[in-house]
């Protein structure tokens, strides 16, 4: 059999270039899906990170409407069937707000406190400083007194002739709303503390006492 160069030569010279040809169409197939892959990988990994980061904004923000309003109490000296005015601190967080008293409306519910279940002690609030400003939140059809900041609440307090005298610790019963752009809660209540000595004779008056 003779040896013919030029036809080994062919086949030599076309061998690597067909091998070549073959792995680059079979990468140029799998590309594509790779990328997928990697795309798809990528899309999940940032999907999970925004939702991380939106469920710990969530708890942040609740964690801040759990402590957007405090109540500082108080002490009293006053003689049984007297009256006197006390002051109690309210602390608002920026950004909230609590319906000033007497604003009522729809989903609107003006700040109360009661002393329950004492028959011998009334309570009333008569003024807070500063003035509530009118405050207009989104989907409201109207705007609402809302106090915010540090705000003192005047409160007077009536004790019946017959009240025990001594000391007496109690707690008032606050009832308010927490309002901010997400809207308004629903009424919350909280116990305020206050320290009242009753004293045995009529000598109190009717002048402001610090707590």
């Amino acid at each position: 059999m003779r040896f013919n160069v030029e036809r080994e030569r062919a086949l030599i010279s076309t061998q690597p270039v067909g091998a070549c040809a073959r792995c680059c169409q079979g990468r140029a197939t799998a590309l594509p899906w790779r990328i997928t892959l990697v795309f798809i990988t990528l899309l999940s990994g940032c999907g999970a990170s925004i939702a991380d980061h939106r469920a710990a904004q969530d708890r942040a923000h609740e964690r801040l409407e759990r402590d957007a309003v405090k109540w500082l109490g108080a002490e009293a000296r006053l003689a049984a069937g007297a009256e006197a005015v006390v002051t109690l601190e309210l602390r608002i967080a920026e950004g909230f707000y609590v319906p000033a008293p007497g604003a009522e409306g729809p989903g609107i519910d003006g700040l109360r406190l009661s002393a329950p279940r004492l028959a011998w002690l009334a309570v009333d609030v008569v003024g807070v400083a500063p003035e509530p400003a009118p405050v207009r939140l989104p989907g409201a059809a109207e705007a609402w007194p809302m106090l915010s900041g540090d705000v003192v609440v005047r409160v007077r307090l009536r004790v019946a002739s017959g009240a025990a005298p001594g000391p007496h610790t109690i707690r008032l019963a606050a009832s308010w709303q927490r309002c901010s752009i997400r809207g308004c809660s629903v009424p919350q209540q909280q116990p305020v503390p206050l320290s009242v000595e009753v004293l045995p004779s009529a000598r109190g008056d009717d002048r402001e006492l610090a707590p």
